[in-house]
């Protein structure tokens, strides 16, 4: 048979198999569409070694570019080594800390940065956010999975605001005072996968 007269078959056979065995095509079917797209939930598709260069930004203006790694790696099924280190070649700077699932299907985790502060984390959609003060500064940080990458940022400021605004009438509604707060640092860094765990 010439490989011309079986493309022309082919459809054909396919297409007898597949109305005879219906329900073997459909479960054909829903295993392959669950196989492409089966991803590893947070934090294991986390795990491994990030690297990149973290850039810290004061009012618009970069002051600083460091080399940054983060190490995410399982300690057992509810807690994750979170181990950043600045400046990873010469005088590095290592925070050692921990990621702890208190309620994952809420996203709810915790990082314990074993010093008895423990920072409350949310899990969404990709997202870890975290919003902390401390010293008088107020920090939010976020990371997200990003198409492949790690998408590191750190947004902080003074936590008393610099202004109230509002707090008028206009006609017949009552504008409610609102608190503006400064955020004029920002730490940003793209980290790539290095290594798995």
């Amino acid at each position: 048979m010439s490989v011309k007269h079986f493309a022309c078959l082919l459809p054909h056979a396919l297409r007898i198999n597949l109305l005879t065995y219906p329900l073997l095509f459909m479960l054909l079917a829903t295993a392959i569409s669950n196989m492409l797209g089966q991803e590893e939930p947070f934090p294991m598709n986390w795990e491994g070694t990030w690297s990149g260069k973290l850039e810290i930004y004061y009012q618009n203006q970069l002051r600083q570019s460091v080399p940054m790694e983060l190490s995410i790696r399982p300690i057992d099924s509810m807690r994750w080594e979170y181990q950043t280190i600045y400046s990873p070649s010469k005088n590095p700077v290592e925070k050692a800390y921990e990621l702890v699932a208190q309620s994952p299907e809420r996203g709810q985790y915790i990082i314990d940065e074993k010093n008895g502060i423990l920072l409350q984390a949310q899990y969404q959609e990709g997202c870890l956010y975290s919003a902390f003060e401390v010293m008088g500064n107020h920090l939010q940080s976020r990371i997200c999975l990003r198409d492949g990458n790690l998408h590191y940022e750190i947004v902080s400021g003074p936590a008393s605001p610099a202004k109230t605004t509002g707090d008028v009438v206009m006609g017949s509604d009552t504008i409610p005072p609102v608190q503006v707060f400064s955020r004029p640092s920002v730490q940003r860094a793209i980290l790539k996968k290095v290594t798995s765990p």
